[in-house]
């Protein structure tokens, strides 16, 4: 936490430094941990939301915590008391709406960028893939937010739901790009994914193998470098083609 960093923070290839007021308006951020007051209902918890974030008058703060509702699927527990998730069942909303309440929080301002940590954190595998559709249709809609989360272990049908994936790797990325993408350039390493695994469970053992730290060791180092070399030339030669820089890179490590 204490670490310096330097760089450029960009949204739409325009520089934000000294412009927090627009990423502030522009963005949202969903914590791990849903925090709230359990003596409150979903529809008095929204509200309450809206008169601490919307500069607005109390019937358009109404109406928007109504659309919110409406679009998140919560509108038919909106007089139900959050409660308690550990005390008497039935009493209480569930795990899977508090998640859909902490999104209805975020998106009553309306951001166009919404950061989400680790949202299946704690939930089954119904529930893990029932809260990414949630926001696969967030991002899909029609106001177009777009979803930026972090994930730990996602199964195969909550990765396929994803449009594009990072992977990072002692702070650098060893691939970011669309799913479609990921195959062709692990393939061109040498490190193709095999049948019936999920890729991301793939791109970790490739990163991370307890067995062989040294083999790990100078894969991550080979992916890294070769990802690296790729974005260079991307942002060198934008809109041409792309020299095959994986394969070119295997060559040269055989030799």
């Amino acid at each position: 936490r204490n670490d310096r960093f330097e760089g450029t923070l960009r949204m739409n290839g325009v520089d934000l430094r000294g412009q927090s007021m627009v990423m502030n308006s522009s963005t949202a951020y969903m914590h791990q941990d849903e925090r709230f007051l359990p003596e409150l209902t979903v529809r008095e918890h929204l509200l309450f939301q809206a008169r601490l974030r919307m500069r607005a008058t109390m019937a358009e703060r109404a109406e928007r915590v109504d659309t919110v509702m409406m679009e998140l699927g919560l509108d038919k527990i909106a007089s139900q008391l959050i409660g308690d998730q550990h005390g008497q069942a039935g009493h209480h909303i569930s795990k899977n709406e508090r998640k859909r309440l902490s999104f209805a929080s975020e998106l009553l301002t309306g951001p166009a960028l919404l950061f989400v940590d680790e949202p299946t954190t704690g939930l089954d595998s119904y529930m893990a893939e029932s809260v990414v559709s949630t926001l696969k249709g967030l991002a899909s809609g029609p106001r177009r937010c777009t979803v930026v989360a972090t994930i730990h272990q996602p199964a195969s049908d909550v990765y396929r739901l994803f449009d594009k994936v990072c992977f990072l790797v002692g702070g650098r990325v060893g691939y970011f790009g669309t799913l479609a993408g990921l195959a062709p350039f692990l393939t061109g390493l040498g490190h193709p994914p095999p049948m019936h695994c999920c890729p991301a469970d793939h791109v970790m053992r490739l990163f991370v193998d307890p067995e062989d730290p040294e083999g790990s060791e100078q894969r991550r180092h080979r992916i890294l470098e070769v990802f690296a070399a790729q974005e260079k030339e991307r942002e060198q030669n934008p809109g041409g083609e792309r020299t095959p820089v994986a394969a070119q890179q295997l060559g040269e490590d055989r030799e």
